[in-house]
């Protein structure tokens, strides 16, 4: 207790010295005021007086840890003062009230552009001058009285220059005087412009929204128009709407901050023109990328005429991308191709976006007209009228569930016309239709899901085919699940605001623009998606059969009568089905009996070496069983004692070690006591010892009892399962629960003592010379021993979820989706192949094998594929079986008949996940191949659709379209035509990194059948 006052004293003197240096040094003026004096010490508890440290002491130890500052953050600050002076040498400029270059009198440097690029200041005239092509970058005068910029339009400097429509910016002769110019008011993407501008007046200009037009400016109004958007605002609010799901009200604000950062509220306010605009311009653009403007409808029959849609690549569409080997697959011809020749549908519901009653405008209305992916609303509606009718929505029910939700949705969705929207989507996540919902979270989800079906056909054109619904494991489904139509609705929800205050028309012409570049964005990626699908497939569907052969050999006694059961047959409603399993008593009893009537846990007396060993062995499994059941203490005992008599009989070279024993440690603690058997010597010493030949006897019976062991572990989790699901079902009761805990414990220990007692069999294995890397023997974990439970719903992520390797012999090791992601440039080749952007932007890496193969979301090893560019040979099972296929099912412990009957049908509820995941993998896997073919084609056939289009219009003349409007038609579609062949040529490539390069529409179906040959 003195040492530790004295070092309390000393540390505090160092802080007062402390205390003392830093007071001389300078305080910063919002530094804290200075903790209240505190006296040096204050009686203890004990007596003693105990020094007090200062409350805020300036020690080093005392000192927080400073954070690292990032490289980047730390240049910044080392060029802080160099980057203001830059920034406050922006706001003049150099030469300021000097003679301008171009030597005109009274011209002087006074006027400056912040938006051209080494702009110097010149003349006013001059600035005019050069932004004959720009005039709606701000003009930035200097003013001498106020000693600082004024933004000014152009039309406000000296002599009041105008905007010339026509003759490239010059003065139109026809024109003589500034009577014709109008006070115009232009939106460009940096404010709004309240300026002058002069038409043409040449007999061949046209009419004034025309001569905008052709300046790039959206009138507002076509008859004498007064305020125009360039082309540039309207796009670009488009693509930042798209993307940020940025507001029109909010844009517009951001133009008047634009245009006067401080007087904003004086700026004109062109929001409800923009708006209008807006609306013109976005159907505009839908019918001109999607090739209206072109009369694309005639290479598309099946196809609604006038058609909005952005269409899936991959899915089946009679004559664009399908061919005549997959049109011929039926059910009857063959059945287990069928998934080749299927179109998949799946539907959600959002209420999020809902929209609210508002009063009836005659300019709302959609400019979509139904063409897109929301139907006609009229037609619609009387739809829903003649389905419903007044009588259905005043209906009672004497359900209180059904009262309760009628009264949410009457709160939920008050003043609400549309309580949300219906959307049907493909299996890539391609919306397909979408309409209204008016009745709340009630049953009229199937009236509404099938109008929107409906719509979703007539858009595609399906004239014959399969619809499917979301069944899990359902026969030729593949991995197809409804949760797909989750993925699209983060998106729209974040428009879900605007679209609940906007007028009916304008609600539906927002989603249907917005599922348009949704299916955009996704036709663009899909060559990656279908990449990563295919590889995660081609992988799965092989392990999912090691799997299946795992199993099956593990459970191969009940196949004959499992092969013969039906797999279409289903329970009506699986949740109302009562669940039977035998009592947890009966079950803890029989695993009781299995414990006691062990025939490994009897004595032996045969002295021979065989009879040594297996006595070794024998006395092994009592060491670990001793700790947990008392009673088997003396057995132990004797069976140590027995032991050591055939040592010293049969190899009595061990009896040195032998003596070294303690007497009374092995009656204290017989479970740790060394057996002194080969398995318990090192490798050096077998040979001095002459050890040699009886360890490789122990070695082989070790093995024999190491798969009894992994038989004992599998029919301890089977009675876990089975207990577990008994008392989630049948037990209830404080009592009845805490004995079935119990119970369910004790199992639980037993599975851990054969898991322990596997450890150690291993061990000793390697210790006698076993290879380390056997797949016969893998390290046992916690994961090898999971299994579903038989009476366990699936659940989602549930085929990514595998059995443990007790089950499938190490087949299935990953836990988690694979990402895969195929190299993909855009650096166009040569001149001839320029279809996007081109820029100086650093070439793309190409992805690394080893980083990849160490990822953690790659921990499956693609052993199957192949590095040649050759087809992979998929389906064929492993030369070498893993450690669980050649073991013989767990032997026989259960003589309850009704306990063995029940654990019997969890084992085939396991077997047949196995195999549907087996079948439902290998159709996926096909389905995907099949996909990928199908996006090659359709491109292929849109670059041709495009390509004949521009020859079209070269060829012919249209009375409506100048001459120069047909060369940009033509221009357009070879665009066009030129981007769907680098999608094909793209979507080629990735496909052959896939491994597939052999692969063509000629041999896939026999690929796939011969695949499926080796497979069976």
């Amino acid at each position: 207790m003195a040492s530790r006052f004295r070092a309390m004293a000393q540390l505090a003197k160092q802080t007062e010295k402390n205390v003392h240096a830093s007071s001389s040094a300078r305080v910063p003026m919002l530094s804290h005021p200075p903790p209240p004096s505190t006296p040096a010490s204050i009686p203890s508890v004990l007596g003693h007086d105990t020094p007090v440290m200062n409350a805020n002491p300036t020690s080093s130890n005392d000192t927080p840890p400073e954070t690292p500052t990032p490289r980047f953050i730390a240049e910044f600050e080392a060029h802080r003062t160099a980057i203001v002076g830059v920034l406050l040498e922006l706001e003049t400029s150099m030469g300021l009230g000097e003679a301008c270059d171009c030597g005109k009198p009274n011209a002087i440097r006074m006027t400056t552009c912040r938006q051209c690029f080494h702009y110097s200041s010149s003349c006013q005239q001059c600035f005019v001058h050069r932004h004959t092509s720009n005039p709606t970058h701000w003009a930035h005068v200097w003013s001498p009285s106020r000693g600082f910029f004024v933004q000014h339009d152009i039309s406000a400097l000296d002599g009041r220059p105008f905007i010339q429509l026509g003759h490239t910016g010059g003065p139109c002769p026809y024109v003589l005087d500034d009577t014709k110019d109008h006070r115009f008011i232009i939106v460009d993407n940096n404010g709004v412009h309240c300026t002058w501008l002069r038409f043409c007046e040449c007999l061949d200009s046209g009419e004034h929204w025309v001569q905008l037009l052709c300046a790039r400016l959206f009138p507002a109004t076509f008859a004498q128009p007064s305020m125009a958007f360039t082309f540039s605002v309207l796009h670009t609010f488009h693509v930042h709407h798209l993307e940020s799901a940025e507001s029109a009200y909010d844009f517009v604000s951001a133009l008047c901050h634009l245009t006067d950062g401080f007087s904003f509220r004086e700026t004109s306010n062109p929001y409800d023109q923009f708006r209008d605009v807006f609306k013109l311009w976005r159907v505009l653009v839908a019918e001109k990328r999607l090739g209206q403007f072109h009369g694309i409808d005639e290479f598309f029959p099946n196809r609604p005429p006038g058609s909005l849609t952005v269409y899936c690549p991959s899915c089946l569409e009679v004559g664009v991308n399908t061919m005549a080997a997959e049109l011929a697959i039926s059910k009857e011809t063959d059945p287990e191709l069928s998934h080749l020749n299927q179109v998949c549908f799946t539907d959600d519901g959002n209420f999020l976006a809902n929209h609210e009653m508002k009063n009836s405008d005659p300019n709302s209305i959609s400019l979509f007209k139904g063409r897109a992916y929301i139907p006609e609303d009229t037609q619609y509606r009387l739809y829903i009228k003649r389905c419903t009718g007044s009588e259905a929505k005043t209906e009672k029910t004497t359900c209180s569930y059904l009262n309760a939700v009628n009264k949410q949705d009457t709160a939920k969705f008050s003043g609400c016309d549309i309580s949300g929207i219906l959307a049907i989507l493909c299996p890539h996540v391609f919306a397909l239709s979408s309409v209204d919902m008016q009745l709340g979270e009630k049953c009229d989800l199937f009236i509404n899901s099938y109008y929107a079906i409906k719509h979703a056909i007539l858009q595609r054109g399906i004239i014959s085919g399969d619809i499917l619904s979301c069944v899990d494991f359902l026969f030729s489904a593949g991995h197809f699940h409804g949760e797909t139509a989750e993925q699209a609705w983060p998106y729209l929800n974040q428009f879900s605001g605007q679209g609940r205050q906007m007028s009916n028309g304008n609600h539906h012409d927002l989603y249907n623009d917005l599922f348009g570049y949704w299916n955009f964005k996704k036709m663009i990626g899909l060559p990656s998606q279908l990449f990563n699908d295919l590889k995660r497939a081609s992988i799965l569907k092989d392990q999912k059969l090691e799997a299946f052969i795992g199993i099956s050999h593990t459970h191969r006694k009940h196949l004959d009568a499992w092969a013969t059961r039906s797999r279409s047959e289903r329970s009506v409603n699986p949740v109302d089905k009562e669940v039977h399993l035998p009592s947890q008593s009966r079950i803890f009893q029989a695993l009781a009996e299995d414990i006691e009537n062990n025939p490994n846990l009897r004595d032996t007396t045969v002295g021979s070496v065989p009879a040594l060993l297996d006595h070794s062995i024998s006395t092994r499994r009592l060491q670990f069983v001793h700790p947990k059941v008392r009673n088997l203490r003396d057995q132990l005992i004797r069976s140590l004692d027995r032991l050591r008599q055939l040592q010293v009989k049969l190899i009595p070279q061990v009896g040195g070690d032998l003596a070294k024993l303690d007497p009374t440690t092995c009656v204290s603690c017989p479970e740790n006591q060394c057996l002194f058997m080969p398995s318990d010597f090192a490798e050096a010493e077998h040979i001095s010892k002459d050890l040699v030949v009886l360890g490789t006897q122990e070695r082989s019976l070790l093995e024999g009892a190491i798969f009894d062991t992994m038989s004992n572990i599998r029919t301890d989790v089977r009675l876990i399962d089975a207990l577990v699901g008994d008392a989630r079902y049948n037990i209830s009761g404080q009592t009845a629960r805490t004995r079935s805990k119990a119970i369910i414990e004790s199992a639980t220990l037993q599975r851990d003592i054969n898991v322990d007692l596997y450890t150690t069999f291993r061990k000793l294995l390697l210790n006698l010379g076993h290879p380390t890397d056997d797949p016969l023997l893998p390290q046992m974990t916690p994961d090898a021993w999971i299994r579903k439970g038989p009476t366990v719903k699936r659940a989602l992520g549930d085929t990514y979820r595998p059995d443990g390797l007790a089950w499938t012999a190490g087949a299935i090791t990953a836990d988690q989706r694979q990402t895969f992601r195929p190299f993909i440039t855009q650096q166009a080749a040569n001149e001839h192949e320029i279809v996007s952007t081109q820029s100086h932007q650093r070439p793309k890496r190409k992805p690394n094998d080893s980083t990849n193969a160490n990822s953690k979301k790659m921990k499956i090893e693609s052993s199957m594929e192949s590095g040649d560019g050759k087809m992979p040979a998929t389906g064929t099972s492993s030369s070498t079986r893993g450690w669980l296929w050649g073991t013989t099912k767990p032997r026989e412990v259960v003589e309850d008949e009704e306990v063995e009957a029940f654990l019997v049908e969890g084992d085939s509820v396991q077997w047949f996940r196995a195999e549907a995941e087996m079948l439902r993998w290998q159709e996926e896997w096909e389905r995907k191949i099949i996909e990928f073919l199908r996006c090659i084609r359709y491109f292929k056939f849109m670059h041709n659709v495009w390509s004949s289009l521009a020859t079209k219009a070269s060829q012919s003349s249209s009375p409506k379209l100048t001459e120069l409007a047909v060369q940009g038609k033509v221009a357009y579609a070879m665009k066009n035509a030129k981007r769907y062949l680098e999608l094909h040529n793209r979507t080629r490539d990735v496909l052959n990194q896939a491994g597939y390069e052999n692969l063509n529409d000629d041999n896939v179906i026999e690929f796939i059948k011969a695949d499926r040959k080796r497979m069976k």
